[in-house]
């Protein structure tokens, strides 16, 4: 009997050493952390139709006239053919519209379609102006013991280190929710962080994510 005990200890050992050994631990914990956001993004999302990769890119047509497609996908740091794919869906549920540009064929132009305003606006609504969202994660990554006014350093510890991150393996998506690029200068004479990367490859991600 002693004996079996002892054989079982000497395998739940070897067996917790083993679990010990891997590729990284903070990759690993990056990875199922990415995987838990998107299924609770999908989750929060479905009520109105979006996904968050939809919501992504409905975001950058909120409050502007339109966008050409080019500077979508630059952007979002996607290749072309995945921003079209995605376009074409949103268009079938009629949530945007796209045309040729009038002053060259070539280009694309882009912008929301009354139901994908009607959509984007109630899922900001109801997840991003009243604080929802940003209260959630505060409280899941600060933890639950943590005062609500001490739980913002958390939050930018962990923006400042995730795109750290991105800029080390030269992501090329300029859409960064930390600051909005385009109101970055608006009151101030200053110039707009450079990212990615000056010198680094231009490169594309085919998104693990469906449109």
């Amino acid at each position: 009997m002693g004996r079996d005990l002892r054989a079982g200890a000497v395998w739940v050992g070897r067996h917790e050493a083993c679990l010990g050994e891997g590729m990284n631990s903070t990759m690993f914990s990056v990875k199922r952390a990415f995987l838990k956001t998107v299924h609770f993004g999908r989750k929060l999302l479905e009520p109105f139709g979006l996904t968050p990769a939809r919501f992504d890119l409905m975001n950058l047509l909120r409050n502007r006239p339109h966008r050409m497609q080019a500077e979508l996908w630059q952007i979002l740091g996607l290749h072309p053919s995945t921003v079209s794919k995605m376009l074409r869906r949103l268009e079938e549920l009629e949530l945007v519209y796209r045309n040729y540009d009038l002053d060259d064929a070539r280009r694309t132009v882009v912008k929301l379609a009354p139901n994908g305003t009607k959509a984007l606006e109630a899922a900001f609504a109801e997840l991003v102006e009243n604080g929802a969202i940003d209260g959630f994660m505060g409280w899941a990554v600060a933890g639950p013991h943590r005062a609500e006014n001490k739980r913002e350093v958390a939050v930018l510890n962990l923006e400042e280190g995730l795109l750290r991150v991105r800029r080390t393996f030269f992501d090329t998506a300029r859409l960064l929710y930390v600051f909005d690029p385009a109101k970055w200068l608006e009151h101030a004479n200053r110039e707009l962080p450079h990212w990615p990367r000056e010198n680094a490859p231009l490169a594309f991600s085919r998104a693990a994510e469906g449109p």
